[in-house]
């Protein structure tokens, strides 16, 4: 498949959405409700589904974890960094640019592109990035934005809070749970999805 082939489809819905603004189809409110119902309804129901049914490595592929994981952390860093430095942002602002430098739109660009390039083989490998990458990343940066305030329990509190109120998050956990236990998925569920 050329990559014409595998960026097309994803792309053109994009330059659709932005022509219907443009042409003001969409207002604002509209845009603001599709993209919580795509994120909060039409994504995790998709990845608990696929994660469920899908077959699971024996051993997770470290490397391939590690080589994201420490790119992603380097990024983190050097952005944070260089942002504090060059640009004279306090804790919070430079937080968020280091937040923007390392966190990829996985879910809203990485899983269609990586599925229509890759096929059905790649579910794994992708949604292992997905399950690690708010776990790992969100409390970082939450750490990093309560650098200033030394309130230790309450970063605590703040970055679980919003793990587990994620629901690509949560149906990520729920996927592989229901796998691990060898669970069927309900065929009303199933077929919503």
């Amino acid at each position: 498949m050329t990559m014409l082939a595998i960026i097309t489809p994803v792309f053109g819905v994009m330059l659709l959405g932005f022509i219907a603004a443009r042409l003001k189809w969409f207002d604002d409110t509209a845009n603001r409700g599709l993209s919580l119902f795509v994120f909060n309804f039409a994504i995790p129901p998709m990845l608990f589904r696929n994660l469920s049914q899908a077959d699971l490595p024996a051993h997770l592929p470290w490397g391939y974890l590690l080589s994201y994981f420490l790119v992603a952390f380097s990024m983190f860093g050097l952005s944070y960094w260089s942002t504090r430095r060059y640009a004279g942002r306090h804790h919070q602002g430079a937080s968020i640019c280091a937040l923007s430098a390392c966190y990829g739109n996985s879910v809203l660009m990485g899983i269609p592109l990586t599925l229509t390039a890759f096929g059905e083989q790649a579910t794994v490998p992708l949604f292992l990035l997905l399950a690690m990458q708010s776990p790992l990343l969100m409390p970082t940066v939450t750490v990093a934005l309560e650098l200033g305030r030394g309130k230790p329990l309450q970063v605590a509190v703040s970055a679980l809070r919003g793990l587990f109120s994620n629901p690509v998050i949560v149906a990520l956990l729920l996927g592989f749970t229901w796998n691990l236990l060898s669970l069927p998925v309900p065929a009303p569920v199933n077929e919503l999805t």
